[in-house]
């Protein structure tokens, strides 16, 4: 901690291992291949070196939880327990977080983590996701401002596991229904800790100008002006939904995306197209897909329920009959 204290700034560090979440790779220390990697002729010294630091701190899959093939054995893995870090990781955080006000927390890990107990503390969170022999170099660029980051959530985050569908660790069979994610935090007016496409930039970026094409497909464009001091990149949103749908379906679905690039103190032109298919809805009588008609509801943003996208209403005159399934 006193160096915590001491330093310009700390990073900490805390995730998930092969343990907690997901499979992974195991076999005998005798058939470690990764040495092969290095070109003996570069370095055979390095070779000897990698290779036996492999043996010696060689991960194996747990014997109930090894599946052999073809290919040698690996872990089935799992899920985890909880959507929290391990209580050790709070702790860290918690004891960091009290000495140094500079503090960024880098988490380790494939899917949500919630943050609530600790988010308050710390000025910044990265989700470094597993980024494999790279990691860290990548994660030098990014904090040393190198890299402009640009990565986006795949999913929600929420304050509280309750706000998300009951879920059962061991359980053989279950049955869910529609709602999940942002979906089902939209109905139930739950607010995200970080919603659904979320992403922090060096930069930032205003969309203005929306226009809305529509023939064999839907076709969404906009303005893109770069208003930071830093080059960077976002990813264009296209949600719609419907006021007075007969039909239940979520407050807003992402139909289209794209990611564009763009200078400091520029603007660009996008385009984005959306297929009719995307605003389907199944006829489970007649086993087709249709598209519901009436007055559609369509942002233009950068994450969904973005307070700054660009509204744009799409009308579609009669129901629009797409194909049988």
């Amino acid at each position: 901690m006193q160096q915590a204290k001491q330093s310009d700034l700390a990073i900490v560090v805390v995730g998930y291992t092969r343990e907690e979440e997901g499979e992974f790779i195991g076999d005998s220390p005798d058939t470690v291949s990764m040495a092969a990697q290095i070109p003996r002729q570069d370095d055979p010294e390095l070779a000897r070196e990698y290779k036996n630091y492999m043996i010696e701190n060689h991960h194996y899959a747990p014997d109930e939880l090894r599946i052999k093939s073809r290919n040698g054995t690996f872990s089935i893995g799992g899920d985890r327990e909880s959507l929290r870090l391990l209580d050790a990781d709070v702790q860290l955080i918690h004891a960091v977080a009290k000495v140094q006000p500079r503090t960024i927390v880098v988490i380790v890990a494939g899917s949500a983590v919630v943050m609530s107990e600790w988010i308050n503390e710390v000025p910044a969170v990265l989700m470094g996701w597993y980024s494999g022999s790279n990691g860290g170099r990548a994660l030098a660029n990014i904090l040393s401002g190198a890299v402009n980051p640009s990565g986006h959530l795949p999913f929600v985050i929420p304050n509280d596991e309750s706000q998300l569908p009951f879920f059962d660790r061991d359980a053989k069979k279950i049955t869910y229904d529609y709602w999940h994610g942002q979906w089902k935090l939209d109905r139930d007016g739950n607010k995200p800790m970080f919603p659904f496409g979320f992403g922090c930039s060096y930069t930032n970026f205003t969309f203005s100008n929306p226009e809305i094409e529509v023939s064999e497909t839907v076709k969404f464009r906009c303005a893109v002006r770069n208003v930071g001091s830093r080059d960077g990149a976002t990813v264009v949103q296209i949600y719609t939904g419907r006021n007075d749908s007969a039909i239940e379906r979520p407050k807003r679905r992402l139909i289209a995306f794209k990611r564009v690039e763009v200078r400091a103190g520029e603007t660009v032109q996008i385009e984005c197209t959306a297929l009719f298919q995307n605003f389907a809805t199944r006829d489970i009588e007649n086993h087709s897909w249709f598209v519901e008609q009436g007055l559609w509801n369509c942002e233009i943003g950068q994450f969904s329920g973005d307070p700054e996208s660009l509204p744009v209403a799409l009308t579609i005159n009669q129901r629009i009959e797409l194909y049988r399934s």
